[in-house]
């Protein structure tokens, strides 16, 4: 192999030592399925559980590239990986120990921050005709199309009116600050 920037070789005593560590790590991965029916039995095959579900699997997932890195000795790919890895355990621990209300908390919110998106995209919303203004002073010349809300958004308003979703959707209309760009209300 060439000499290069990256270094591919290792040592053949480092090979076997990373080659241990990557294998023990394929172990915490392969465990992954345990925790995941202890998950499930836990919270059941309820849609509304599915942010659990998602997190613990991207979870596995980094621990399974970082195994397949640490057994090639790539150490700078590691590192960003592990910030994530890191961070994605903390949102796991949280969610696990707060109230299943508050995981429902969680998709209310990324629910309203996707209707708020859609908003700007519809010319007969006070957020769209904002959105136009600036385009239109931009001078881009970009046409933003018509796309109403009610059309774009006719799921997202269908799982705000779940009935074990609208309590916390109530809830989380009650307690929002009512600063900055209004949220629809359902």
């Amino acid at each position: 192999m060439k000499k290069s920037i990256i270094d591919r070789k290792l040592d053949r005593d480092l090979d076997k030592e990373f080659n241990a560590i990557g294998r023990a790590m394929d172990a915490y991965v392969d465990y992954g399925n345990v925790t995941h029916s202890k998950l499930l039995n836990m919270y059941g095959d309820n849609k509304l559980s599915t942010p659990l579900y998602t997190l613990h699997a991207h979870i596995l997932s980094m621990l399974d590239g970082i195994s397949v890195m640490v057994k090639k000795g790539i150490a700078d790919g590691i590192k960003p990986l592990l910030r994530s890895l890191f961070e994605a355990a903390l949102y796991l621990e949280y969610m696990l120990k707060s109230s299943f209300e508050e995981v429902i908390a969680y998709q209310v919110h990324d629910v309203k921050n996707k209707i708020k998106t859609r908003r700007m995209f519809d010319l007969n919303d006070p957020l769209g005709k904002e959105t136009k203004k600036i385009f239109e002073n931009e001078g881009k010349g970009i046409n933003l199309g018509e796309y109403p809300i009610d059309d774009s958004c006719k799921y997202l308003f269908a799982f705000l009116e779940r009935d074990d979703v609208r309590k916390v959707n109530e809830d989380w209309n009650k307690k929002k600050p009512k600063t900055g760009t209004p949220y629809i209300q359902t």
